[in-house]
């Protein structure tokens, strides 16, 4: 199956696809779909940057426990088969 995307501004409650000619002469079915949301490529860089640092970072106090379980993991012995 072939696919075409494009996003397209409406004007004057109508829009106009120029379709690549592998779907001349065929039936399509076309689906409009409102863009509700700013995609992440189309945010400026301070935005993009602004958005990875809002996500939480861990405090040494967070990563103790995984480096305590670490340590006590490497001490267990492994029998040979």
């Amino acid at each position: 199956m072939q696919a075409f995307k494009q996003k397209i501004r409406v004007e004057h409650n109508s829009i106009r696809i120029n379709l690549p000619s592998f779907f001349n002469h065929k039936s399509v079915e076309v689906i409009v779909l409102p863009l509700s949301e700013q995609l992440p490529f189309q945010r400026s860089k301070e935005e993009r940057l602004n958005a990875l640092l809002s996500i939480g970072t861990w405090t040494a106090e967070d990563i103790q426990p995984i480096l305590n379980t670490q340590q006590m993991m490497n001490q267990w012995k492994m029998e040979s088969f």
